[in-house]
């Protein structure tokens, strides 16, 4: 161990990945993929209180209130995520969309100790595009995006947040030299 050189007994990390993809007549997506992680590296953090002296890095003291991120190798995790996406078109109306799931269960550090962490992510997108002219096109997209994460510490903590983002745009272009924009986004966030 060294202030200056970090860890120098770090193992090598590998990521194994295997893939799944399967098409429905170019109007569904489906992504499948299982990733296994190990010896990921993790910054983990020590704080002192006091005044310490650690004999690990040849009797170097640390100032009370200073902090010490050194980089160790985490226990091994795995990484699953599905998709769906999909777009069909009607007339001139043009919809698409996508279904995101990950999780994940990495370990990680909290004030110095380290914890396995749970964290599972949705995402939904939502796109309708139209043109029902050569002067006026409509474009509404919306997003939304779910949060969960554990952590199993001495006491449980756990992290969730939805976040919605709607935007929609108009276009209206008179006489061929003016062109008339107006949008409209929406973000709504909550966290607990």
């Amino acid at each position: 161990m060294s202030l200056r050189l970090g860890n120098p007994h770090l193992k090598m990390g590998k990521n194994y990945a295997f893939t799944c993809d399967y098409t429905l007549q170019d109007i569904i997506r489906l992504h499948f993929q299982y990733k296994f992680v190990t010896n990921p590296i993790l910054f983990s953090r020590r704080y002192f209180s006091t005044n310490t002296t650690l004999s690990e890095f040849g009797g170097y003291e640390a100032l009370a209130g200073a902090v010490l991120t050194t980089p160790i190798n985490a226990k091994s995790y795995d990484n699953i995520s599905l998709s769906v996406t999909g777009a069909t078109k009607r007339g001139a109306i043009l919809a698409k969309g996508s279904l995101n799931y990950t999780f994940e269960n990495p370990e990680t550090d909290l004030l110095g100790n380290i914890f396995r962490s749970y964290a599972h992510r949705l995402n939904a997108d939502l796109a309708l595009f139209s043109n029902f002219s050569q002067t006026f096109r409509l474009d509404v997209t919306n997003r939304i995006s779910y949060n969960y994460v554990k952590i199993n510490a001495e006491e449980l903590q756990k992290n969730s947040w939805i976040r919605n983002n709607l935007m929609a745009k108009a276009s209206l272009n008179l006489f061929y030299r003016m062109m008339i924009n107006a949008n409209y986004m929406y973000n709504y966030n909550y966290n607990s």
